[in-house]
């Protein structure tokens, strides 16, 4: 369900690719915010939608904040956190394939969140980075209220939070084991010189060839050679490098971990 997209960069936090039963999945939230959520009136009006794609409209229209409660409230739910954990009570939720089409949405970054904050209290910590990764580099612009103040941000900076606090806004989240979470930090440490490349390497790839182009790539945190095959993606949009490496493996890698390297090397 879902798949591993990316290649290399597809493995758990810990090296394991072994998929989880999602049949038996969780939302790891606190008892009482399960049963304020269930007692929502918003909440069981949710129960009459029965698919993903309908889910999506309702979030699109309804969803005026991105924290678990309404403003000024510790006992009411917000319409977002019903909406993530309508998403986790539909029948089809556990293959994550339905899930992908809310964290793929091109219309709506506040849909998406919906989609990642699902991820989050649902998916076993070692497969947090597997899933998300790819999604710290969405520049996808992202608005929202808090503490009555608008605040800006983008969709990779909303998952990276998620990935590295504890809290969401003032509500716990699923616990990381030190183990994984050492890991998590590991990885997150070089995001913003990754971000960073990223943006400079949309530049330079535009509208170039970049069949055949020698590269180096960042893979599992080595850097290693092979050849630019093709942009993934649209070309105005594409932010992943196909790239055959030099044992003749095919590889998708996001273009903040993609060096350009001299012909001669």
């Amino acid at each position: 369900a879902g798949g591993e997209r990316g290649g290399h960069a597809g493995h758990s936090a810990e090296g394991k690719d072994e998929d989880e039963d999602y049949s038996k999945r969780h939302f790891n939230c606190s008892p009482m915010l399960k049963d304020q959520i269930l007692s929502s009136s918003y909440f069981k009006s949710l129960l009459s939608i029965e698919n993903v794609d309908d889910l999506v409209e309702e979030i699109a229209q309804y969803a005026d904040t991105l924290d678990v409660y309404n403003a000024g409230s510790n006992t009411q739910p917000s319409c977002f956190i019903c909406q993530a954990y309508r998403l986790f009570t539909m029948p089809k939720a556990e293959d994550l394939s339905e899930v992908q089409s809310i964290l793929d949405y091109p219309h709506s970054a506040v849909v998406r969140c919906v989609g990642f904050v699902y991820m989050r209290f649902v998916l076993h910590p070692n497969h947090l980075w597997g899933k998300l990764e790819e999604y710290l580099f969405d520049t996808m612009e992202l608005s929202y209220s808090q503490s009555g103040k608008q605040m800006f941000s983008t969709v990779g900076e909303y998952v990276e939070q998620l990935l590295i606090r504890d809290r969401y806004f003032n509500t716990p989240l699923p616990r990381i084991p030190v183990k994984v979470r050492q890991i998590l930090e590991k990885e997150l440490a070089p995001l913003h010189q990754y971000r960073k490349r990223m943006e400079a390497n949309r530049k330079t790839f535009k509208g170039k060839k970049v069949a055949d182009m020698p590269v180096e790539v960042c893979i599992d945190g080595k850097w290693v050679c092979g050849l630019a095959l093709e942009l993934v993606g649209r070309l105005s949009t594409a932010k992943k490098l196909r790239v055959q490496l030099d044992d003749g493996s095919d590889v998708n890698v996001h273009l903040g971990k993609v060096i350009l390297r001299s012909r001669s090397r």
